[in-house]
């Protein structure tokens, strides 16, 4: 059974998720839709590309990834099919495709759309390019090579002989806090010594221990560890981190070694 993944910003109050997966199983009967997610904070690429990238390679080989988030700009913008890594994905070229992929796709193009009155963001395009490439039609089929594909500069950790600093990027249903600081990176910069994580450019918490679960600390104590994706988390054992200590998206986060 082919299957179709949604990820999104629409929420679940209106009906835009509804009327998509309408078009879908009308053009493609016998799919299966997953929901990935449609509570990504509006506008957020970033977001939903920490999202789709950490759960993609779960799925099974041939399986379509649609992306719907932040297709509404100031200027119009491109839809993109891709095939990449025996996967296709679905998706406006707003540089969300450049922070899923490890590597840039080689095989990607902009698709020729049904004439509509939403030449930017057209949900009978979306349907009918699922359609195509769930049936093993030809991607090239769909259109031509983009001019350019978008790519999102995404801000990397500063790195000083005493100092770590990288910044939030994802905050989960629980309140955990994701960094952009990846365990490999940390490990090579540790080189045995003493660490404080500090949060916020006030100070007013730190971590000096790296926790291998969330019990690890009792309730309610500040604890850091990597995460299924390897990134470095803050969190509190059964809290809010970041309601808590204040943490938002982008804020940074300082490891001193010592």
């Amino acid at each position: 059974m082919p299957i179709i993944t949604l990820t999104t910003d629409w929420g679940n109050r209106d009906y835009f998720s509804g009327a998509l997966k309408g078009l879908l199983h009308s053009s493609s009967p016998g799919i299966e839709i997953v929901d990935i997610s449609h509570q990504v904070t509006p506008n957020s690429v970033q977001e939903a590309a920490y999202i789709l990238k950490n759960c993609y390679q779960k799925f099974p080989k041939k399986t379509l990834h649609f992306i719907g988030v932040n297709q509404y700009q100031t200027v119009p913008t491109e839809l993109l099919a891709i095939e990449y890594e025996g996967q296709h994905f679905i998706g406006m070229n707003n540089g969300v495709f450049s922070m899923v992929f490890d590597s840039l796709p080689s095989n990607i193009v902009v698709v020729d759309q049904i004439e509509s009155a939403d030449p930017g963001f057209d949900m009978e395009t979306i349907a009918a390019t699922a359609a195509h490439l769930l049936s093993g039609n030809k991607l090239s089929d769909l259109g031509k090579s983009p001019k350019e594909f978008v790519v999102k500069r995404v801000f990397t950790p500063a790195l000083e002989e005493q100092f770590l600093k990288g910044i939030v990027i994802y905050i989960d249903h629980f309140g955990n806090v994701v960094t952009n600081i990846d365990k490999e990176l940390f490990e090579s910069q540790l080189r045995g010594r003493k660490f404080e994580i500090y949060m916020r450019k006030h100070d007013v918490h730190s971590v000096d221990s790296i926790s291998t679960q969330y019990y690890d600390k009792p309730d309610g104590e500040v604890l850091a560890l990597f995460n299924s994706s390897g990134l470095l988390e803050i969190a509190i054992n059964q809290a809010n981190a970041s309601k808590l200590l204040g943490l938002k998206l982008s804020d940074y986060i300082r490891i001193e070694f010592k």
